[in-house]
């Protein structure tokens, strides 16, 4: 059974994402012609966590554990404790570049938003594991 799986990147913030990816670097070099490092250091910072959260935004299960992982982040949920997964479109933020979502509900009242490209796949797999 399949245990990775990516998340599913709208077009509208792939692109929000790409015009960042390409302006950050003008944005720096200009601060450093004006003579301002930080934030020129600041901006390329910002610029690497951009390019990791779009390029390592997934989702693993592993030992029955499900993992999320987003950039520099990492969520682990308790098997144990998720007592419910829904389809949602609800924006706020969370470790998934799709509003096309799968919101995770375990422990008392916590939750975290997903969006795998293969939802059933993934509800299958948690399920999987669940019983595992």
């Amino acid at each position: 059974m399949k245990s990775t799986f990516r998340s599913k990147v709208d077009r509208w913030l792939a692109a929000i994402m790409i015009v960042a990816i390409i302006s950050i670097p003008i944005l720096a070099v200009i601060s450093i012609n004006e003579g301002w490092r930080l934030p020129a250091a600041v901006l390329f910072a910002f610029e690497g966590f951009i390019i990791s959260v779009l390029w390592a935004t997934y989702y693993h299960i592993a030992g029955g554990t499900p993992f999320v992982h987003s950039g520099p982040q990492l969520w682990r949920v308790p098997i144990s404790d998720i007592y419910q997964i829904t389809p949602t479109n609800d924006p706020p933020s969370s470790p998934a570049l799709s509003l096309d979502r799968l919101r995770i509900v375990y422990g008392e009242g916590r939750s975290i938003m997903v969006s795998p490209v293969e939802k059933e796949a993934f509800i299958d797999a948690i399920n999987a594991a669940k019983k595992g």
